[in-house]
């Protein structure tokens, strides 16, 4: 390979955008822009190897693998998320609990490694909820002819509450307002974040009563 410095900062940069776009698969769309965007790296590269051999071609379906494996995890979250709005629906507090606490049971003495089914900081969870819209992330359901909608913002105003309490103390208040930072969203998005908030603040003060034992 023969390439001057300004070209090999070019070609890792390339890499390092992959690297990131793959964190942010959340949908085939998602899934096939990043697919294309490897395989004209991928071109680049077999264009200055002399030697694209077998090892080469291994790590290269395991970075396929993980991709893939990204959106698989992030479909399971987006169930996930809406299992839990199900039962607030259906009042099981302790189903919400068992779904909190599944990889980290209270009374296990180990760290157990491996996924969250759940996000588990403010911006894990800010990037969830306000990337997509009601009609292209959540699973409804309309039991009863009841609206699912508010058992959605309930739900993510329940797991917003868990994380506060969990990562943060009275005198972290600076911190939280710092920390979050909202995902590249179209405008459209963005401008209906807002009355989303707003919305949010007041279906605050309605949550049910059983959130202080969740949260204990």
């Amino acid at each position: 390979m023969k390439n001057t410095l300004a070209e090999l900062k070019e070609f890792r940069k390339k890499i390092n955008s992959l690297v990131v776009a793959e964190k942010e698969i959340d949908s085939i769309d998602a899934l096939e822009n990043w697919l294309r965007e490897f395989e004209k790296l991928k071109s680049e590269l077999i264009n200055e190897c002399e030697n694209y051999d077998d090892n080469l071609k291994e790590q290269e379906q395991e970075v396929i693998y993980q991709a893939k494996s990204q959106l698989k995890h992030s479909n399971l979250i987006e169930m996930v998320f809406s299992i839990g709005a199900f039962a607030l629906f259906k009042k099981r507090p302790n189903f919400i609990k068992y779904i909190w606490e599944y990889k980290q049971p209270p009374d296990t003495t180990a760290i157990h490694t491996g996924h969250d089914i759940i996000p588990n900081s403010l911006e894990e969870l800010i990037k969830f909820y306000f990337r997509k819209g009601s009609f292209e992330r959540r699973i409804p359901f309309w039991e009863d002819h009841h609206s699912s909608e508010i058992y959605f913002q309930q739900y993510f105003l329940l797991i917003l509450a868990r994380i506060l309490s969990q990562r943060y103390g009275e005198s972290d208040i600076e911190k939280v307002a710092e920390e979050p930072t909202l995902p590249d969203l179209p405008v459209t998005r963005l401008s209906g974040i807002k009355h989303s908030v707003d919305e949010l603040i007041s279906i605050s003060s309605k949550l049910p009563k059983y959130e202080i034992w969740l949260l204990s």
